[in-house]
């Protein structure tokens, strides 16, 4: 799922058959700095 909030779009997306969740985070203003850099983490949610 995704949703936008104060100018971040927030994606997250969990595969069927992994482990591992992925979350990023990319500015949806093309005017922004950040738009140039987006943010990707990911967590193993196998504990």
């Amino acid at each position: 799922g995704s949703f936008n909030s104060t100018g971040l779009v927030v994606s997250s997306k969990l595969p069927r058959f992994s482990d591992t969740y992925t979350l990023t985070v990319a500015s949806s203003d093309p005017k922004s700095v950040s738009a140039h850099a987006s943010v990707q983490l990911a967590k193993s949610v196998a504990e």
